[in-house]
């Protein structure tokens, strides 16, 4: 099996992986740049002392940067500060599905769906790019199964027309 986790303690992963693995599937892990291997030792449900090993991977962040045009809507104070915690709050959704997660694309689109949600101001475009490659694009970045992409304030860049 391959697993790649963000989030959670290495012992509770462990104790999960444990609880969950069936014993003839081996562990497969080391495609990030962050695997781990990790033993711990614990009392199980028949009151044996078991030391239990298993591998699993952390993810390769990867930071985007994101632009926005945006539109104001009766209002001569530009929400910048708005839009980018709507962007923010989007990308750190705990919701399942929707947000920057391991091993889920990043989509301009959804950024767009997410945020224009406003009556004060209208989002006509919006682009990604990944921090290493800076070239902003209206395309999908796809993210790998040991990659998660995150943001920050200071990666939003908010244009108005």
């Amino acid at each position: 099996i391959y697993v790649c986790v963000d989030g959670g303690s290495d012992d509770d992963i462990v104790r999960q992986l444990y609880n969950q693995k069936t014993s003839g599937a081996d562990y497969n892990n080391g495609a990030s740049s962050n695997p781990k291997e990790v033993t711990i030792n614990f009392v199980d449900e028949f009151n044996d002392l078991v030391y239990y090993t298993a591998k699993f991977d952390r993810p390769d962040i990867i930071p985007i940067k994101i632009k926005v045009k945006v539109a104001i809507l009766g209002s001569t104070n530009p929400p910048i500060e708005e839009i980018k915690q709507s962007i923010l709050d989007y990308t750190n959704s705990p919701i399942y599905g929707e947000g920057f997660k391991v091993f889920r694309d990043v989509s301009p689109f959804e950024i767009i769906s997410k945020i224009a949600k406003n009556d004060k101001y209208f989002v006509s475009d919006c682009e990604v790019t990944k921090l290493s490659d800076d070239v902003f694009l209206k395309d999908t970045i796809e993210i790998k199964a040991w990659e998660k992409a995150i943001t920050s304030e200071n990666l939003i860049e908010v244009i108005f027309l």
